[in-house]
């Protein structure tokens, strides 16, 4: 009798654990989907962004600008945080 109300508990338990468990992967898919999309819409806007740019000169000019000072200043930036 004690050997099946012990094994009844178990297999409780294993159920809720079970459910759980499936509660975790439909959060952490879910999260995996979210990362995806996000992805995908930076990707858009940066191809967005190339395309404005091969169309605007002073958009290119800028954004070359900007990524040659952040090529720059980041290694400087980096070493004085480090200290």
């Amino acid at each position: 009798m004690i050997i099946v109300e012990k094994s009844e508990e178990i297999f409780r338990t294993a159920g809720e654990f079970a459910e759980k468990a499936a509660h975790l992967v439909e959060i952490v898919s879910a999260a995996e989907d979210y990362i995806e999309e996000l992805a995908d819409r930076e990707k858009e806007e940066r191809d967005r962004i190339i395309y404005l740019a091969h169309k605007d000169e002073k958009l290119r000019e800028l954004l070359y600008y900007r990524y040659s000072v952040a090529r720059v200043t980041k290694p400087f930036m980096t070493l004085t945080l480090d200290r």
